[in-house]
């Protein structure tokens, strides 16, 4: 079938080609690639002939996925990246874009490279035909939108450089385009665009769009623009370590003069481990001790209301983890007049939720999942400390003893499995045993031993 011949699709929706997106201003409009938006002077006027060409492609278009088979979703997938032969059909810029232009080049593109398309077009199909159109259109907005917030991204730049003439940059204006074209589905260079914007107008945008409804990619993105203004905040400084209040830890993890998020490392030589004498081995063997000391659930047993909202654990973990150590760098400093600023934080960055009923301070739950990060830090670094230690015999029974007791908690219990699958001791190889038969420990647990693999 000819479908630029039927009379129904001929009297269809059109609305898939927005007028705003044809009347784009050179050389924005461009479908060519030919034009690099780094190579264009970067001034106020052009930076506001990139803003309005980002604005007009907000105009919503029309593009659903309801109803279609897998089939469909696979040749349109195989169709994606496609859209620039309509430069090849007689249309390289936005201007000469027609509907029924469009429609001919997906024609001609199932011609030569989806056979006639008997499964997808048919008779009927002219409302399916409008959505195939509408995600050209998308791809389109979204090809431009990369090259119009590129752009804008330079010249936020280059104002803050002696190479910068003429008025300052509408920054406020710039963040709002910016938050818009995330929530649009077009935004990936947005992040480091309202980043570059700071604050206040680019981190109010960043927190609308950590609070927002996005998607755990674009959230994360978000979350790391928006981190990165926020971090300079907590500089990394010794004067850090004592903060007065309340301490939620004890005075053996509390007493470590090392950041606990590093691991046990040389604070002198970077990225080596902490030397391996016996006042060492001492202050690694009380800092486990001090972590058995504290009651954490494993992870997995943490209530429902814990504040980590992602549906992946590991990931908010990781995010938490983060924060923590900027804010609450030391062990010491675990008070709650500190992790209540690390709270505020985490709810700036929209990795816990605001609590009920406007509660004031920190709430119970954060406190937890706080004190298990530092825990499982910890606890973690200490065992991956002690597996390169080059006399293993020095602490083989503590180290040995302490592993079983965090496989058997479930607190950084892969890292413990590490240490007594490298040591390969009698005393090792007689824990492995035991938990190989413990059948209350998770299966990965118990078939690393008998695999003999590492479980990273």
């Amino acid at each position: 079938m000819n479908v630029t011949d039927s009379a129904e699709i001929k009297d269809a929706d059109r609305t898939a080609i927005p007028r705003e997106l044809r009347e784009i201003h050179s050389p924005w409009n461009d479908l060519r690639g030919r034009a690099d938006s780094t190579e264009f002077p970067h001034t106020a006027d052009g930076a506001q002939t990139a803003l309005a060409a980002l604005r007009a492609l907000f105009v919503p278009t029309r593009f659903r996925l309801r109803g279609w088979s897998e089939e469909q979703l696979e040749l349109l997938d195989a169709m994606h990246g496609e859209w620039r032969l309509l430069v090849v059909s007689g249309m390289p810029t936005t201007a000469d874009l027609t509907w029924d232009g469009v429609v001919d080049a997906i024609t001609a593109w199932f011609a030569e490279f989806g056979g006639e398309g008997p499964v997808l077009l048919g008779p009927d199909d002219c409302d399916l035909l409008n959505d195939i159109t509408g995600a050209w259109v998308r791809w389109i907005k979204a090809s431009l939108a990369h090259r119009t917030l590129t752009y804008l991204l330079r010249c936020v730049e280059c104002e803050d450089t002696e190479a910068w003439s003429g008025p300052a940059l509408d920054r406020a204006a710039l963040a709002s385009a910016a938050e818009r074209s995330v929530h649009e589905g077009i935004g990936v260079q947005s992040f480091a665009l309202l980043r570059a914007i700071g604050g206040p107008q680019g981190e109010a945008s960043l927190a609308r769009l950590c609070a927002g409804p996005l998607d755990v990619y674009d959230r994360t993105a978000a979350r790391e623009a928006l981190w990165g203004l926020r971090r300079r905040s907590y500089p990394d400084s010794s004067s850090l370590r004592v903060r007065p209040g309340e301490s939620l830890v004890p005075s053996a993890l509390s007493e470590a003069a090392i950041p606990w998020s590093c691991g046990f490392v040389d604070p002198d030589v970077p990225h080596e481990p902490l030397p391996y004498t016996p006042a060492n081995l001492r202050l690694v063997q009380r800092a486990l001790a001090g972590c058995e000391a504290v009651d954490v659930p494993p992870w997995s047993e943490f209530p429902p209301d814990t504040p980590v909202p992602d549906n992946d654990p590991d990931l908010s973990l990781v995010e938490l983890d983060t924060v923590l150590a900027a804010v609450v760098p030391y062990a010491s400093m675990f008070t709650r007049e500190n992790l209540a600023v690390a709270q505020r934080e985490c709810r700036l960055l929209g990795i816990v939720a605001e609590p009920d009923g406007g509660a004031e301070g920190v709430q119970e739950p954060f406190v937890s999942a706080a004190v298990f990060c530092l825990v499982r830090a910890i606890t973690g670094g200490a065992f991956d400390w002690l597996a390169r230690n080059p006399e293993p015999e020095s602490a083989e029974r503590w180290s040995v003893e302490a592993a079983m007791r965090a496989v058997r908690r479930g607190v950084a219990d892969k890292r413990a499995m590490q240490l007594l699958l490298w040591s390969d001791t009698e005393l090792s190889r007689r824990a492995l045993a035991q938990i190989e038969s413990d059948t209350g420990l998770p299966g990965a647990l118990r078939d690393a031993v008998s695999d003999g693999v590492d479980l990273y």
